[in-house]
């Protein structure tokens, strides 16, 4: 790629699906990742709902980089296709994401997943990235919370 980056966003959905189901939703997940990104972009941002008890990916967008306006611009787009705005959402702890979230969406509740906050709690997320035994522990005490508490000690052994 000759260092050449981006400049634009990608997004891809489907109208119809966008326009009609975003009505049902329970609640939206809005997600980032820089592993599964092509080279040409910093990183590939999806969004999800849920209805009905079941998950079903909305929208996927290729990102040039991880900055306010880039994902204010990712948000007008969603706004521009939906007729009833997020009440919640759910997001990774990224200061740019919720900033741009609250602008164009500020009616919007958002709320942060634990295991993405105890990493930044914790400065672990370098760790986790790059160790695959402290990834699995990570998940693994993050999972604890789920466990009935007279489990709790098995669990940890």
């Amino acid at each position: 790629d000759h260092g050449y980056k981006q400049k634009h966003l990608h997004v891809f959905f489907n109208m119809m699906l966008i326009e009609n189901c975003w009505i049902l939703l329970q609640s939206t997940s809005f997600e980032n990742t820089n592993l599964v990104a092509p080279k040409l972009f910093e990183q590939m941002y999806s969004i999800h709902g849920s209805i009905r008890g079941k998950t079903l990916p909305l929208l996927y967008a290729l990102l040039p980089n991880e900055t306010q306006g880039t994902y204010e611009e990712l948000f007008k787009i969603v706004d521009q296709h939906i007729q009833h705005k997020p009440k919640y959402v759910t997001i990774d702890f990224e200061k740019a994401n919720e900033n741009a979230l609250a602008t164009v969406f500020p009616q919007c509740d958002i709320f942060g997943r634990v295991f993405h906050f105890k990493q930044c709690e914790l400065c672990l997320r370098k760790e986790f990235l790059e160790n695959a035994d402290s990834r699995h522990t990570m998940k693994n005490l993050v999972a604890l919370a789920f466990v009935p508490q007279q489990n709790v000690i098995q669990e940890l052994k």
